[in-house]
């Protein structure tokens, strides 16, 4: 049944009210989060721009003060060695070398203060023969002399002048302190702000004489001031302690119904600066700002209405801006705590066997073994650094996985080494075992793999309490296409995850609650790379878990295999080179001293002759130098200032010389991808060395691209 039109009409005028309620509480709401947004924008605004100009003004002062000291200190310093070399024997004679002698005191052997003609003075300044006597320089004090008024005065120690008979041990040269006064204590903005000079307690020493807002800060204490104006004392200790130790403080204080910007500067040992500035006063440009945007937010009040429809497409679309931008910063986190736990396994490795490797340098064995681990961390570390800089192409699905022959041994070798230490702080049991024996090398990313077990053990060790274990096991069986199918399990005996969060496990940057993970912090992306390698590669990885048991990751891989490579090789790998090449000599450019350093001593230890260049310009400057025949090879790198390694290729290759096309240059770079590897050959390079640098990879450089003598 069809209500009543009146009943209809009603009805919408009631809906019709609420919805233009709605609209005016939501344009009211808008317009007073705008007007409190923009005064507090605006109120900040003022308080930097003063607090920038006081800076400004604060610094230009105590530049002329500085100024004016260094000129007073140099010439104190010429007057006194002129009358020390001059040989002059009467204070009349000294007084015609002096510009203005009647700015100058001689200080006698019994301590009298006499002025160029002769004429004894009492200097209020108990600590001014002391300066003298201690000879350390030019000191400044500020003094009375009796009848003459209050001075800034420099004072020297001389020896071997004797004037009328005399002794005089000494050289003051004063300087009105209202000098001082007309650079340090001005009023600032037409008198509304001041400066003001003041000791170590805050007594005011000078002051400006025209002010007018600044009256309020007319007193014998600073910090008395302030105190009875009821400060904050946070605020007050911090300029106070500034005052006492010379050093630079700002607060920003309410005084007489104005905002009021304080600064202090140091000046002289024992002095500072103080700055005063009513910030409600001075900033006119901003609060004239304020003002018309008052007036806008009202003209917008009257319009939003009208744009209601507008405004709300600006809002949705903003608030979908604003959340893309939260979500991207927080996987930007995310991702980089998560760098940050990959990246500190291994260098902890490498910490570790280095403090090992010091501790017992009389055992040569318990060395080599240390550093061959810390060499086995640092390949790991360099394959997550490439990871960080290769996460672009992985969110664009541009990553790939290499195909290249690998030992299954060295990979489980490698991840135990890694693994070990963090486990043992632990206390826990870590065991790595091959069930079917590893009879042959397989083809795949041997990277890859060693960082997927890599998370997989370094998540098992965090979750497992002490005296735990984790356990690595691998085996392999047939698969198809002749290809085994290789399999990891990861074990642990520690906090399990419940079914509900083994639904999102492999989500990038879930966790499990706070209490199953016993405040342990993760990122929560490992997992999701671990999936994420191992779909790339053609497995697939599965977990099983039960809180407070453990948890088993299995890792199934198709791979092919490869013949053996022989067997793992032990210790340090050979760098000897034919004899045709060793003692050649090689021109190295590298701009970092400590790198230059090391890689010299690699190339020596090869025995080559090695000259060094720190930059592109010396390079080719060397080089052109040389006579033909001199260098058998140029490892340049390219990041260099002055002038980097591609343009100084380029200038090498352009020479007027016989050997300029035939002699090898070697690029050595921090860059490694491909386009820099093309860049390099582009320049003229016949080669691209990645850093760090790996030694085999130098000697094989160097057997490929020198020829035998």
């Amino acid at each position: 049944m069809k209500k009543p039109l009146k009943e209809t009409d009603k009805l919408y005028k009631k809906k019709h009210l609420k919805i233009s309620t709605f609209i005016l509480v939501v344009i009211l709401m808008f317009g007073v989060g705008l007007f409190i947004y923009s005064y507090r924008s605006l109120s900040q605004a003022m308080q930097d721009e003063r607090a920038d100009a006081v800076n400004q003004i604060g610094g230009l002062v105590t530049e002329k003060v500085a100024v004016l000291r260094d000129t007073n200190v140099s010439e104190v310093k010429q007057k006194a060695l002129l009358l020390e070399n001059a040989h002059v024997s009467t204070k009349a004679e000294a007084s015609r070398m002096m510009t203005d002698p009647e700015n100058f005191l001689l200080v006698t052997e019994s301590g009298a203060f006499r002025t160029m003609d002769g004429r004894s003075v009492v200097v209020g300044d108990t600590q001014l023969m002391a300066n003298i006597t201690s000879g350390e320089g030019v000191q400044s004090s500020f003094a009375t002399i009796q009848t003459k008024g209050d001075f800034w005065l420099f004072s020297i120690k001389m020896s071997g002048v004797n004037l009328d008979g005399e002794p005089i041990i000494g050289l003051v040269k004063r300087v009105d302190a209202q000098t001082y006064a007309d650079i340090a204590a001005i009023p600032i903005y037409d008198g509304a702000g001041a400066s003001y000079v003041v000791d170590k307690n805050g007594v005011v020493l000078m002051h400006p004489s025209k002010v007018t807002y600044s009256d309020a800060f007319q007193g014998y204490n600073f910090i008395n001031i302030l105190k009875k104006e009821n400060i904050k004392q946070s605020d007050i200790d911090a300029l106070s302690t500034a005052m006492q130790d010379g050093k630079e403080a700002q607060a920003v204080i309410t005084m007489n119904d104005n905002r009021w910007l304080i600064k202090v500067m140091p000046l002289e040992t024992g002095r500072s600066l103080v700055l005063t500035v009513p910030i409600t006063v001075t900033a006119k440009t901003t609060l004239s700002r304020m003002q018309n945007t008052i007036v806008g937010i009202g003209v917008v009040a009257v319009t939003a209405t009208l744009l209601f429809a507008v405004w709300m497409t600006y809002m949705v679309r903003r608030s979908q801006a604003v959340e893309l931008e939260q979500a991207k910063a927080r996987a930007k986190s995310d991702f980089m705590d998560k760098m940050s736990h990959d990246i500190r396994t291994p260098l902890n490795a490498i910490v570790g066997m280095n403090e090992l490797a010091l501790e017992s340098m009389d055992d040569q064995k318990v060395v080599t073994d240390c550093l061959e681990k810390a060499k086995a961390s640092s390949t790991y570390l360099i394959s997550i650094i490439n990871d960080v800089l290769d996460m672009s192409r992985i969110e664009s699905g541009k990553m790939t996985v290499a195909q290249k022959p690998f030992s299954m041994e060295d990979v489980l070798d490698t991840v135990e080494r890694i693994e070990t230490g963090p486990a043992k702080e632990k206390k826990l049991e870590l065991t790595v075992t091959a069930k079917t024996p590893i009879d042959t090398d397989f083809v795949g990313d041997s990277l890859r793999i060693q960082q997927c077990l890599m998370n997989l053990l370094s998540n098992a060790i965090k979750f497992t309490p002490e005296g735990g274990r984790v356990r690595l096991t691998y085996w392999s069986g047939p698969f198809n296409d002749g290809r085994k199918q290789v399999v990891f399990t990861v074990e642990d005996t520690g906090i399990g995850m419940s079914e509900d969060f083994l639904e999102r496990i492999f989500t990038p940057f879930e966790q499990a609650q706070a209490s199953q993970t016993s405040g342990q912090a993760g990122s929560g992306l490992g997992l999701s790379i671990v999936r994420s390698l191992t779909e790339l590669m053609g497995g697939e990885i599965s977990v099983e878990s039960t809180v407070g048991k453990g948890s088993v990751f299995t890792i199934r891989l198709p791979l092919k295999t490869a013949p053996r490579s022989g067997p793992v090789a032990q210790g340090p790998r050979s760098v000897a080179l034919p004899e045709g090449i060793v003692g050649r000599r090689i021109l190295l450019v590298e701009d970092h001293p400590i790198n230059r350093q090391v890689i010299r001593r690699l190339l020596e230890k090869m025995g080559m002759v090695v000259d060094e260049a720190e930059n592109g310009e010396v390079a080719v400057e060397k080089f052109a130098a040389s006579r033909p025949g001199d260098y058998a090879m140029i490892i340049m790198d390219i990041k260099m200032p002055v002038m980097d390694g591609l343009t100084a290729t380029r200038n090498i290759r352009a020479m007027d010389r016989d050997d300029t096309a035939a002699i090898p240059i070697v690029a050595l770079s921090a860059n490694a991808y491909a386009e820099d590897a093309d860049k390099s050959t582009e320049a003229g390079m016949q080669a691209h060395l990645a850093k760090p640098i790996e030694i085999e990879e130098m000697r094989k450089a160097l057997a490929t691209y020198i020829k035998p003598v």
